[in-house]
């Protein structure tokens, strides 16, 4: 009998109400923590398995290695600001060169240019200027 009036009053003050929120956001919080670890241990192996030595091929061969366990994609393409202009460096694979390397990329209509100039990142799957 006195289980029955407790359970009740945990009723009317909506503990039961409370507990089951704060436990969907703890699993929410959870798992935004485990995404975050797996991408700083990806980030650590990639800090690791780089060396002076290595040529720029080499170390883009072994970063897109490791990004593809966390991103998918087809094509990698790198490029460096040489002055005021944005160059291609390289691409992996190499059987996906669509812009042949050492090409200028041209301002006017260009995601990357867009990218640099609004210091943004960019998100997997975006395939043009954001709106």
């Amino acid at each position: 009998m006195n289980e029955s009036r407790i359970e009740l009053i945990e009723k009317l003050t909506g503990i039961q109400s409370s507990k089951k929120s704060y436990y969907v956001e703890l699993k929410k919080k959870i798992a935004e923590t485990e995404t975050k670890n797996t991408q700083l241990q990806i980030i650590n192996q990639l800090a690791k398995s780089i060396n002076v030595e290595m040529s720029i091929d080499e170390i883009l061969e072994n970063v897109t290695g490791q990004l593809r366990q966390v991103i998918a994609f087809d094509r990698f393409s790198f490029s460096v600001m040489e002055g005021n202009r944005l160059v291609v460096a390289s691409v992996i694979p190499k059987s996906t060169v669509v812009i042949p390397i050492g090409t200028e990329l041209p301002r006017e209509n260009s995601l990357f240019w867009h990218l640099i100039d609004n210091k943004l990142g960019l998100v997997p799957g975006t395939l043009a200027l954001p709106s």
